[in-house]
């Protein structure tokens, strides 16, 4: 690939020019693996564009038989890109056996629309099935994309030998451009009556999926004006896509910036990890250290409301906070079962619950469900203790039950946690 990617921005219509655009259009036709038609002689060969090589101005692409002896020529490369067509010179050359083409000076739109085109939503439906021949050859089914009153452009999603009525694989030899083929029926397009003619194939390549261009033949006229009915209301004015390229130095340091400030974000939903235990020695210091603690309590203190109202679900649990009581204007209830915790919770309007991840051989999440389900914590904010990480699916549950943050159990930081009490109190 190319040193740039690719951005995409509206402009007006007219031939893609400038360096930086014209990288753009290839390092799209790369990575939306976009084959390119190489008109040689009077033959047209479809191929892959694998690479682009900046600082050779060369793009890799696909070796095809008889390739190699028009090393060295100029010749029309075309490509299918925004329902459009797109056409460009440039040179094919050989190097170490394998084919390049040249950086194109300009890429032009060959714009085909000498009739009236429209694109269908998915949602409107519209599918086509194009028979080679009555009861033999290959059979198409499809999905419409585009349709106007010349032919249409679909996605194909199955192709079947028609005698066998075998489903077979779709590949670059299926249909060739030029084919004449004996049905097109289009059906199920909202807004427009199923009709039948035969036409010819357009074009018949790989744009990330199969697609299959058809011009209309022996089209009736009542299905003609019928057409054109349909179009009238939908067809706007034709815009093309302009695209420039941005430095990969830049890119790469807009993700590293990207990541860096991830990383400095805490996960609420992450314990914090847990401290390493100390020796039978330390004991003494442990002891000392949780006497300091206890003391720097009063000082965070005044972060917290005047009057705070919690509920604590367990009666493990209610011992790792029962320091709580002690101090100014903070009330601590404790729950022991869930149905004495539903009843508190209807009397009072608690401004926190305090839950731990497991009680009783019960995961607390499906409590909290049936809290929620009540409407019994619309305005209480959670805080969950866990001995572990949560699995994914724990997560997804908490943010759905509006669960503000996690903390490790059995608790081993005060600070830390009243820490995070403020924070969870202060978030909306």
């Amino acid at each position: 690939m190319g040193l740039f990617s690719s951005v995409k921005k509206k402009s007006s219509k007219g031939s893609i020019n400038t360096k930086d655009e014209i990288l753009g259009y290839l390092d799209e036709i790369i990575s939306r693996r976009v084959s390119f038609n190489l008109n040689i002689g009077r033959k047209v060969k479809s191929c892959r564009a694998y690479e682009l090589n900046d600082s050779k101005s060369i793009i890799r692409i696909e070796d095809t038989p008889g390739l190699s002896a028009f090393n060295g020529k100029n010749i029309s490369v075309g490509f299918p890109l925004d329902k459009n067509y797109f056409v460009f010179k440039s040179k094919l050359i050989f190097s170490e056996n394998k084919p390049y083409l040249k950086y194109p000076d300009s890429i032009d739109i060959k714009d085909r629309r000498s009739s009236q085109r429209t694109t269908l939503a998915v949602r409107e439906g519209g599918s086509v099935s194009i028979l080679e021949s009555l009861g033999k050859g290959v059979g198409i089914n499809g999905v419409v994309k585009n349709i106007g009153t010349g032919g249409l452009f679909a996605k194909i999603t199955r192709a079947i030998v028609l005698e066998r009525e075998q489903e077979i694989r779709v590949n670059d030899s299926l249909l060739k451009p030029g084919q004449q083929v004996a049905l097109i029926r289009v059906k199920d397009v909202a807004g427009l009556p199923l009709f039948d003619c035969s036409g010819e194939i357009v074009r018949f390549q790989r744009e990330g999926d199969w697609h299959i261009a058809v011009r209309f033949k022996s089209l009736s006229s009542s299905n003609t004006k019928l057409l054109e009915k349909f179009l009238n209301y939908r067809c706007s004015e034709y815009k093309k896509v302009n695209r420039s390229r941005k430095k990969n130095e830049e890119r790469l340091k807009e993700r590293e910036r990207l990541a860096k400030e991830r990383e400095n974000q805490s996960d609420v939903f992450t314990p914090p990890p847990k401290k390493t235990e100390l020796k039978k020695e330390s004991v003494i210091v442990k002891e000392e250290a949780k006497k300091n603690t206890r003391t720097n309590i009063n000082a965070i203190e005044q972060l917290l409301p005047r009057s705070l109202e919690c509920i604590v679900y367990g009666d493990g649990l209610y011992k790792e906070l029962d320091f709580f009581d002690s101090m100014h204007g903070k009330n601590l209830l404790k729950c022991e079962s869930m149905a004495e915790l539903m009843k508190v919770m209807r009397i009072r309007e608690p401004d926190m619950l305090f839950v731990p991840l497991m009680y009783k051989d019960q995961n607390v999440l499906e409590l909290l469900e049936k809290l929620n389900s009540l409407k019994l914590l619309d305005k209480v904010k959670i805080l969950l203790f866990s001995p572990r990480g949560l699995e994914p699916k724990e997560i997804l549950k908490c943010k759905t039950l509006g669960v503000r943050g996690v903390m490790s159990y059995p608790v081993e930081d005060l600070m830390q946690l009243l820490q995070k009490i403020i924070t969870v109190l202060r978030a909306n």
